[in-house]
């Protein structure tokens, strides 16, 4: 029985599935499989699937925050296809919370950041070639974080990593960060991505039938009880403090 975990992956909507294909293309992600209603895109070792799924309210709140090595050199090319596409994009920025990131909207409203970590003491900025990442992080927004944090690491066993004043925080999933953000409404696409048996996260685990009595005994109900898939994985399904929901998968032998 382990609670190790393996990989993280968002689901991001697309009003326009072809049209935001090729955006992300452009943009800098390789397309590694399609289906008429699922996409697979990576750059490096960073990734999220595109799905052919769009409610205003979910994607008009949905961000992504991609941690990679030099952001102006992904400015560089996100103002490019910015332009091509007539997005929002905003330059690059130095924050306070000593990341260096631009904004970028998809042509479906889902917002992104996309930075670097600044040093702790100035250092000549890198100069590379293309653009290379280094991570990809989802969010979550709460209308309580402190809940929100307890939940995550005392009940799934996940590591808080950083927090910055009372609206933002860090947990760790098997090496990787998704965030958190404190907002005074609850996060609309919980009901719509409830409904539409979409998900918010989905949580790779070496044994799920084991992680799941693990977190029953933690007094975690499962929305959907452990059950394998057609495409060859063990899963199931529960919601954190907030409702968002949450898969966790374990990959099956090849039969």
């Amino acid at each position: 029985m382990t609670l190790d975990t393996v990989e993280i992956k968002a689901f991001v909507p697309a009003r326009d599935f072809a049209l935001s294909k090729r955006f992300y293309e452009d943009l800098g992600f390789t397309l590694a499989f399609s289906d008429e209603d699922l996409a697979y895109l990576h750059a490096g070792n960073c990734s999220f699937l595109l799905q052919r799924f769009h409610a205003q309210g979910h994607a008009a709140n949905f961000m992504m925050h991609l941690l990679v090595a030099d952001a102006d050199a992904w400015w560089e090319r996100a103002r490019r296809v910015a332009d091509a596409y007539g997005v929002r994009a905003e330059p690059p920025q130095d924050r306070p919370w000593r990341i260096r990131d631009f904004v970028l909207t998809d042509p479906s409203g889902v917002l992104w950041r996309i930075g670097h970590n600044l040093p702790t003491a100035p250092q000549a900025q890198s100069v590379v070639d293309a653009p290379t990442t280094v991570g990809a992080i989802a969010q979550l927004r709460t209308t309580d974080l402190e809940g929100s944090i307890a939940f995550y690491t005392h009940t799934l066993g996940m590591a808080l990593r950083f927090r910055h004043g009372d609206f933002y925080a860090g947990i760790e999933a098997g090496g990787q960060l998704f965030h958190l953000k404190r907002v005074d409404t609850p996060d609309p696409s919980i009901a719509q991505v409830r409904a539409g048996t979409h998900f918010h996260l989905y949580f790779p685990t070496a044994d799920a039938s084991g992680l799941a009595e693990l977190l029953q005994a933690r007094g975690v109900a499962l929305r959907v009880p452990v059950h394998e898939t057609d495409w060859g994985t063990r899963e199931f399904v529960i919601e954190d403090d907030q409702g968002h929901t949450l898969y966790f998968g374990q990959a099956l032998p090849a039969r």
